[in-house]
């Protein structure tokens, strides 16, 4: 079984970033995507 990931997609750059700030000080590894289709070609 895998590690758990977040995978974050906004548009908003703030917003994207303090989400991932949030989530990766609890411990919550996260990869951060600006729209969709980043998100879906990785």
């Amino acid at each position: 079984m895998s590690d758990p990931m977040a995978h974050l997609v906004d548009d908003d750059e703030a917003i994207r970033d303090a989400l991932a700030w949030l989530l990766k000080s609890r411990g919550l590894p996260c990869t951060a995507y600006a729209c969709a289709e980043d998100f879906l070609a990785a």
